[in-house]
């Protein structure tokens, strides 16, 4: 799994495609990266993306016309505004073929990062945001709130459609990272692929942590789905898996449900569960993401306690312990408290 860990903002653009217009309202500026906000902004965008777990690899199909205009700014061909231009109209063509597209902000980042230089494209849709509206009325002010579609998500949210772009190789496995957070999911037959499918026109290669997310995920809901009212068994699979993924570099699913699973009757279930997400039986695990996913704890005991712990203090018996009951609940204690504040 390629992991991007360092980036340098170069250039970057945002044209405005309202699909009520007629055309893209182009951009004939770059923004203003001197600008403390403006590059918080930007930066902020792009690392929150490049760290998110359901970054996916791309691989362009050969006719890909955003994957075109990326290489030629790639080949000094076009500059950053030009080659923006051109895939923001690809994208605006594509909107107005299907009126449930929404409108949008494109920004269009030039990175370079650890790995190489990157093209990043941010579908940045609006959202709801409120100011106060003044009407004088005779001699009198009124004040009133009205709400406003015209906001960007804010350095804090993520965005839902983004894509990092790599120099085109075809014998590279990766041609692009990207996120779709709609991937899949259909509202009344308007399907939310269109970012990949009709935009960038790339196929989606699975990849170590997918699988390994994924396998998470899955295990999670087949032991909720199978154990929900049994602690403490549930307890014991999950710190079974947990073990392994940390510990091993491979997984063989039936080694695995024989270890962890009691009930030899549920193992087949299991294995069917994980099979189903695409996940196959030979699992290579993505080790840099289980570190990070391990990294804090958070647990939720009978849907009304949440408990956030990190590794180091779940792991340390002198802090924290899970005790078995034996009727299928356990105690959970939190030990030698020497203080305690309320937030």
């Amino acid at each position: 799994m390629e992991y991007i860990s360092e980036v340098k903002i170069n250039e970057a653009v945002i044209h405005i495609l309202d699909r009520n217009g007629d055309d893209v309202i182009y951009n004939e500026f770059y923004l203003n990266l001197e600008d403390e906000e403006v590059i918080d902004f930007v930066s902020k965008h792009v690392t929150k993306a490049l760290k998110d777990e359901s970054v996916k690899y791309g691989k362009f199909i050969k006719k890909s016309i955003v994957n075109e205009y990326c290489n030629r700014f790639f080949r000094c061909e076009d500059d950053l505004l030009g080659a923006s231009k051109l895939i923001a109209k690809r994208l605006y063509e594509v909107m107005k073929e299907d009126t449930n597209i929404p409108s949008c902000d494109l920004m269009v980042v030039s990175i370079l990062s650890d790995l190489g230089p990157l093209m990043g494209i941010f579908k940045m849709d609006y959202i709801k945001n409120y100011a106060h509206k003044v009407d004088v009325i005779g001699d009198k002010i009124g004040i009133d709130i009205i709400s406003q579609f015209t906001g960007l998500p804010a350095s804090s949210q993520k965005v839902l459609k983004c894509a990092f772009i790599k120099p085109f190789d075809e014998n590279e496995k990766v041609n692009a990272y990207v996120i779709d957070k709609r991937l899949g999911k259909k509202i009344e037959g308007f399907n939310e692929d269109f970012f990949i499918d009709d935009f960038l026109n790339c196929n989606l290669e699975r990849n170590q942590r997918d699988n390994t997310r994924d396998f998470l995920n899955m295990s999670e809901k087949w032991i909720r789905e199978n154990y929900m009212d049994d602690a403490e068994k549930s307890y014991d699979i999950r710190e079974g898996i947990k073990d392994k993924l940390e510990k091993e570099s491979n997984i063989d699913l039936d080694e695995l449900a024989e270890e962890v699973i009691q009930d030899e009757h549920l193992r087949g279930s299991f294995k069917e569960k994980i099979e189903s997400s695409g996940v196959s039986n030979d699992i290579e695990v993505d080790k840099a993401f289980i570190s990070n996913k391990f990294k804090r704890r958070r647990i939720r005991v009978d849907n009304n306690i949440d408990i956030y712990i990190d590794e180091d203090n779940y792991k340390d018996s002198s802090k924290f312990e899970v005790q078995r009951i034996g009727d299928g609940r356990i105690n959970i204690l939190i030990k030698n408290v020497e203080n305690f504040i309320e937030k």
